[in-house]
């Protein structure tokens, strides 16, 4: 039986807001960090005056790095799955699949 690591899974789905921020331009609440915190990248950012979410999603990186992927390997995602980053996160080998969580 296997159990879902809810913090885990929430670093994993904060992880898919950083990825947005990286690589998704065209919405409105990205356009907006990128004018308000800068256009020189969120990779690492440190926003001390951000509100809490936003410093979170700036933390993210840290998640990423601990599942062994960096800011080029973020940028060649085509697609974010949460579910493969879960998997990443917690060091599992196999493709972890929705229905083995539940």
């Amino acid at each position: 039986m296997s159990f879902l690591d809810v913090f885990t899974w929430n670093n994993a789905a904060i992880g898919k807001l950083l990825w947005n921020l990286c690589k998704k331009k065209d919405k409105l609440w990205v356009e907006w960090i990128h004018n308000y915190y800068g256009q020189e990248g969120i990779w690492g950012k440190q926003a001390k005056q951000a509100s809490w979410l936003v410093q979170r999603i700036f933390k993210a990186y840290k998640y990423f790095i601990a599942a062994g992927y960096n800011e080029q390997s973020l940028m060649q995602m085509d697609k974010y799955s949460i579910t493969e980053v879960y998997g990443k996160m917690r060091g599992d080998t196999e493709k972890v699949e929705w229905r083995k969580l539940v």
